[in-house]
């Protein structure tokens, strides 16, 4: 398997090839805010809104009636062109053909004229096509060309086009075989399944139907619409993600885009990380869940807003890959006379994890959804029930952690201030829904400036619910306590700890805690 640095080369766009030959026009409905003319009937475009389409290559411009007979070659000739790797750069994609997916125009649209008519369109008469938006009559579907040609046609899976051959895949594991041997790394199958070379990046769709107040089972119909049955998933029907990524083991240029909270991202990650991919698979996220700390780290926002499902797949398909630390949290459980001793724990952390009065307001709160489902199922009621149980707990008085806590940062112990109640490590700046408890100032001589690929978690701790309470909304930093890449922590309490990770509650008895780094992994950052 190839380090995470070949990773992320092998996902960056290079130069294009010197040679570029038939490739068609890249058309899409335009907005025209200046005085335009159509390029094949030289006539004036009219209107306000969309008043034809425009070549995202060439900047051609055509009639709405134009537009059908204007599918020749693109000329190539605009700046643009000169910088872009184009799709059909190396291997001819015309065997590549995708049909309209036409649906009924909502009332509450903005409906342009027809595309083949020129008329006015109304909504219960007219169609849309959910793959390239052309709007048009019902009676005027059948002069319509049959192809459609999507703005995000790389991302839609063509498994007969897709796939590594068998030959290239035991081609691949023989040389993988080999450099193991000479303590060496070696990359993909093939240098024409890098992004430089063909800019195919077919994308897989994990969705959470529970996670956003339900609203990812209308995600999956969306995102099945514009793409393709096979690699839109959901996750309550599929037995989890490790049978569908192996049966996208041997897709090129594989990308992962992830509907859910935080804990379907981590059961994703987890997930690839058992498989045996030929190159792991960049992921992206659209946010679904409460606090979605890790979207909102990798640019992609505090939830979505029920946008066009087309708008994400343009922004993953141009998102720009990032190394990303995955840490393990390991407890050794301490014998207690009268009690059985419980197994270990050994889990993956993605962005935080926590001890003390922070986790005790997450243990709440998950015992009380558990209990009732119907009163914590969207992101502002939840955020209620956060606040509501936090303010419980100011009449909590629980065990000092310098009466029952030990910890080391890299070898060097470091003590407990007699207020302390909570502590927090953090792989990501956002903590409990976009807060920022390390805070925004330069980091002081002792401490670094916080990364998600830097091999340290930031530590910071809390005087109790009431601060805890202000670190949430930002009004105040929590304590900066430390930065290291081995943490070991001896809990020796006589009553149980709450901890917390990734959002997940858990409660420990008296134990040894370390956690170190395990492995990165790579993700799509949202490009600004």
């Amino acid at each position: 398997m190839e380090t995470i640095d070949s990773l992320v080369e092998y996902f960056l766009p290079a130069a294009p090839p010197p040679t570029i030959t038939g490739v068609p026009h890249s058309l899409f409905l335009n907005d025209f805010t200046a005085p335009t003319w159509c390029t094949k009937c030289r006539g004036y475009l009219w209107g306000m809104q969309k008043q034809g389409y425009s070549c995202g290559i060439c900047s051609s411009a055509y009639h709405h009636r134009c537009v059908s007979s204007a599918l020749e070659t693109c000329s190539l000739k605009s700046p643009l062109a000169k910088k872009l790797p184009l799709l059909r750069a190396n291997r001819s994609e015309s065997c590549l053909h995708f049909a309209h997916v036409w649906r009924p125009l909502s009332e509450i649209e903005l409906t342009p004229s027809c595309a083949s008519c020129d008329t006015l369109l109304l909504t219960d008469e007219s169609r849309e096509c959910t793959r390239c938006h052309t709007y048009v009559h019902v009676s005027c579907l059948p002069s319509m060309p049959k192809e459609c040609h999507p703005k995000h046609a790389n991302l839609i899976y063509v498994p007969s086009y897709d796939n590594y051959s068998r030959e290239e895949l035991l081609a691949h594991q023989e040389k993988v075989v080999l450099a193991k041997e000479e303590g060496s790394n070696i990359g993909p199958p093939s240098k024409r399944t890098k992004l430089s070379s063909s800019l195919r990046s077919p994308l897989l769709v994990f969705v959470n139907p529970k996670s956003g107040n339900q609203m990812g089972s209308e995600l999956v119909e969306k995102f099945r619409e514009v793409l393709s049955d096979e690699q839109v998933i959901d996750l309550t029907k599929s037995g989890g993600p490790i049978p569908v990524l192996e049966r996208f083991v041997g897709v090129k240029g594989l990308r992962i885009l992830v509907c859910g909270g935080d804990g379907t991202v981590g059961w994703v990650l987890g997930s690839i990380q058992k498989v045996k991919f030929v190159v792991h698979p960049p992921v992206a996220v659209m946010p679904l869940g409460t606090g979605n700390d890790l979207a909102r780290t990798i640019n992609w926002g505090k939830a979505y807003e029920n946008d066009r499902v087309t708008k994400w797949l343009m922004q993953v398909e141009h998102a720009t890959p990032q190394k990303f630390d995955v840490w393990r949290l390991r407890t050794t459980p301490i014998p207690q006379e009268g009690k059985a001793t419980p197994e270990g724990l050994d889990i993956l952390v993605n962005n935080y994890c926590s001890l003390g009065i922070d986790a005790k307001v997450v243990l709440d709160f998950h015992t009380f959804r558990e209990a009732n489902p119907n009163l914590a199922s969207g992101q502002l009621l939840n955020k209620f029930w956060y606040t509501f149980f936090g303010s419980l707990l100011m009449l909590h008085f629980p065990e000092k952690f310098e009466n029952v806590m030990t910890i080391k940062v890299d070898g060097v112990a470091k003590p407990f201030s007699p207020e302390i109640e909570g502590l927090m490590l953090m792989n990501t700046p956002n903590y409990a829904g976009g807060a920022n408890p390390w805070g925004t100032e330069l980091a002081a001589p002792l401490f670094t400036t916080p990364s998600i690929d830097d091999g340290k978690v930031e530590m910071v701790s809390v005087t109790g619910s009431f601060h805890m309470a202000n670190v949430c909304v930002d009004f105040v930093p929590a304590i900066r306590f430390g930065q290291g890449s081995k943490i070991e922590i001896q809990f020796r309490g006589k009553d149980p700890l709450p901890m917390q990770v990734d959002g997940e509650p858990l409660v420990l008895e008296a134990c040894d805690i370390l956690m170190e780094r395990s492995h990165q992994v790579c993700l799509l950052k949202k490009v600004d």
